[in-house]
């Protein structure tokens, strides 16, 4: 598949939808890690209420990456469409004010394709984005090893970068599915400070 044809699938930072934080003690990094990704199932549901934001969309997003949560509507559309490299867990959703959200899911990606492959990438110099501001630099496009990726529709490159296809970005854009960005690999630009 062409490079340009697969994007990433990020948490566009609004203030506007609402965000989650991580109620449930036993819950710690390394197992919400292992839950994000698929390597561990729970029979206990996780739980997470509104810390901020207000109205509730498809996707909610937390203060713990790379654990987030979608809705039931997200969920039948990647049914539908028999989309993979994803599982669900079990979650407890509330809004700011205790109210419960039913019908949403915990959201794991189970496909794993390597680490980033920043040799591929140019570097590139940007001007200031603030007249007092320094020039700056940035990894140009995003690559991976792509003989590591197993095909699947939604995928991880290491440690937490989301990746989907087109098949993906084209069925959330026709559903409408709220709280979500996606960036074409070849646009990505990461700071070199990144990996300084």
């Amino acid at each position: 598949m062409n490079n340009s044809e697969l994007y990433l699938l990020e948490d566009p930072f609004s203030s506007r939808y609402l965000r989650l934080h991580l109620v449930s003690e036993w819950i710690n990094e390394e197992l919400a890690e292992k839950l994000a990704y698929g390597q561990k199932i729970s029979s206990e549901a996780v739980v997470l209420n509104g810390y901020m934001g207000g109205p509730v969309a498809d996707i909610l997003w937390t203060g713990l990456p790379p654990m987030f949560c979608v809705s039931k509507k997200v969920i039948d559309l990647l049914e539908e469409n028999h989309f993979t490299g994803w599982s669900t867990y079990p979650v407890e959703v509330s809004d700011r004010k205790g109210n419960k959200l039913p019908e949403y899911y915990g959201f794991a990606v189970t496909s794993y394709a390597g680490e980033r492959d920043k040799s591929r990438s140019p570097i590139v110099e940007k001007d200031p984005i603030t007249e007092s501001g320094k020039k700056y630099s940035v990894y140009k496009g995003f690559y991976f090893d792509e003989a590591k990726w197993d095909g699947s529709d939604i995928f991880r490159v290491h440690p937490c970068w989301l990746i989907v296809t087109q098949a993906v970005k084209d069925a959330f854009i026709k559903a409408k599915i709220r709280n979500v960005k996606f960036i074409a690999l070849p646009d990505e630009e990461t700071s070199t400070l990144v990996y300084s």
